[in-house]
């Protein structure tokens, strides 16, 4: 399980995908906070200027009532809305009138200077009632409301921010899986060069530059790998030509001594043929006398110029070679002819 979720985590679509998430879900976040802060800000400011006027317009109302009587009916009836818990007309040297909604016992009047002052959720307003004489009206308005309204808009950036996520998160990682498909067929055709197949040429299948650039730059490693693939089949098919048209016999030998290479020289002064020898070790051609000579206790070729020894053909015959034995080194191991 450890290992296909390291799997899963290293493939660059992943990788790609998450950064996009580790950016956006920071930004939605603060989107989403900044938003809230001032729509709720904006609203109690709202909320504030909304109350003043209606304060002033409710203080011209109660001017024009005749007497206490429709000045408390004025206030009552005001006061059924729910947004006023608190109504006080006060003229001084007179008892003023007062009509108190649900409040707490404790409560006393205090005038607001901006939402939420005083924590208790009641915004105080206090406003002269007319110029021609010293009264003053008091209203005390339920600030609940705003904060219904901030959480509501609160709870609506939530759905729209979980809305989002659940829309741009797949997308994101179609994008991302789409965005490293020109990568993937690129892998699949550097892995087609590995295998030997050449001749067929790379196509990003993309219009991004980085992706064709890399592209055209795995077509001229294509196409360099070619050439010398063919320059080396050549060569080699040369070498061969001479190896098995040459009048001497000529054999190849691996570092262990095992027949690796049987020319055709070799096969007629023997009398075996490749299929017979290949694999097999170089002693099974000598006579013993000639394998102390020309092996090494681990069976080993030894390194000689033009030595006469003892060979043995495959009817079993022997016969007199002149045999020369030279090393070379290929890729770390060393090689005998």
């Amino acid at each position: 399980a450890m290992a296909a979720i390291t799997r899963f985590w290293n493939r660059l679509s992943v990788r790609i995908w998450v950064a996009q998430v580790a950016i956006n879900l920071p930004l939605l976040t603060v989107l989403y906070l900044v938003t809230g802060a001032a729509v709720n800000h904006y609203t109690q400011a709202e909320f504030q200027n909304t109350l003043r006027t209606k304060t002033r317009l409710v203080a011209q109302v109660i001017a024009a009532q005749p007497d206490a009587v429709a000045i408390t009916q004025a206030l009552d009836d005001l006061m059924l809305g729910g947004e006023i818990r608190y109504a006080a007309y006060e003229v001084q040297g007179e008892q003023p009138v007062v009509l108190q909604g649900d409040l707490p016992a404790d409560f006393t009047f205090r005038e607001n200077l901006r939402y939420g002052e005083y924590g208790n959720h009641l915004y105080g307003i206090s406003v002269p009632v007319s110029a021609a004489q010293p009264a003053v009206l008091r209203l005390v308005y339920d600030e609940q409301v705003v904060a219904e309204q901030a959480a509501l808009v609160y709870k609506w950036g939530f759905y729209s921010a979980i809305t989002y996520a659940g829309i741009y998160l797949p997308l994101a990682l179609v994008g991302a899986v789409l965005l490293t498909a020109p990568l993937r067929r690129l892998g699949k055709a550097a892995r087609r060069i590995a295998t030997g197949e050449r001749e067929t040429p790379i196509h990003p299948g993309t219009s991004i530059r980085e992706m064709r650039e890399l592209a055209a730059d795995m077509n001229h490693m294509r196409v360099e790998l070619l050439g010398h693939a063919r320059e080396l089949e050549v060569r080699e098919t040369r070498q061969r030509s001479i190896l098995e048209n040459a009048a001497e016999g000529i054999l190849a030998l691996d570092a262990q001594g095992l027949i690796t290479g049987f020319n055709h020289a070799a096969e007629n002064m023997l009398g075996y043929s490749l299929a017979d020898v290949l694999g097999t070790p170089f002693s099974r051609l000598l006579t013993v006398n000639a394998t102390q000579k020309l092996l090494d206790p681990e069976g080993r070729p030894v390194v000689v110029m033009a030595r006469t020894a003892e060979a043995v053909r495959a009817n079993g015959e022997t016969c007199h070679v002149l045999i020369s034995v030279s090393a070379f080194q290929d890729a770390g191991d060393t090689l005998y002819t």
